[in-house]
């Protein structure tokens, strides 16, 4: 008896697997992506992410982005950072969705994130903090930081049994810490001051608490059903 039983399990279980891949929707997927336009961002990085969606409502998801020279000089040519740029970032997510599994679906999300970023730059200016004078230099090191907490807003689809796509829409707030270390001839130079009267405030030195927004769009594929 146990071999009939055997093969009547393994049928089972083997009908189940098919009807699984053959369904057009998001249960229990476990799908890799990337998220493309942070190549065209103005700290150029690639960021990839796994996000697991269960058989419920819920979805997790876990990205790591990371940038280096190679990437910032093809992307930029060295216009904006310099050849010791670097860049890491890595973001957890939490996903409500409104419909249980389907083949599209509309969730809400909660996403947390920190990114570090660091460069060595020559020949340029900054404000040390809001209310300082503009400050020259021949070179320094340069150093970013965020954390970041943002409520989002989504909609997911399967194209085909694999291909996912994923819009979303992010607002929060963010802490960023911009610091500047081993500064070769600071100096004020009143002759020298940017004529447009626009500071580059993302260079900027100091604490600030922001408001975060951040479109994004994700291309993804099924790797697994769990």
């Amino acid at each position: 008896m146990k071999a009939p039983t055997s093969i009547i399990l393994l049928v089972f279980i083997l009908t189940q697997q098919g009807k699984g891949q053959d369904t057009l929707d998001m249960v229990r997927t476990l799908t890799f992506y990337n998220v493309p336009f942070t190549w065209v961002d103005q700290n150029p990085r690639l960021r990839f992410g796994l996000e697991y969606h269960d058989d419920n409502r819920l979805g997790y998801s876990l990205e790591v982005g990371f940038g280096n020279r190679h990437l910032n000089h093809k992307r930029l040519e060295d216009l904006v950072w310099g050849q010791a740029y670097s860049f890491f970032e890595v973001r957890s997510e939490v996903k409500w969705y409104r419909q249980e599994a389907r083949q599209f679906s509309t969730y809400f999300g909660a996403e947390v994130f920190y990114y570090n970023m660091t460069d060595h730059l020559s020949d340029n200016s900054y404000y040390p903090d809001r209310d300082a004078e503009e400050l020259y230099y021949d070179e320094a090191d340069f150093r970013k930081e965020k954390i970041a907490f943002q409520f989002k807003v989504g909609m997911k689809f399967l194209a085909t049994k694999r291909f996912v796509m994923d819009f979303n829409q992010g607002i929060g707030l963010a802490y960023r810490h911009i610091r500047y270390s081993n500064v070769v001839n600071p100096r004020i130079d009143e002759n020298d001051a940017d004529e447009w009267g626009w500071p580059v405030s993302y260079k900027n030195g100091g604490k600030y608490i922001l408001l975060q927004f951040s479109p994004s769009v994700r291309i993804g594929m099924v790797i697994g059903r769990l």
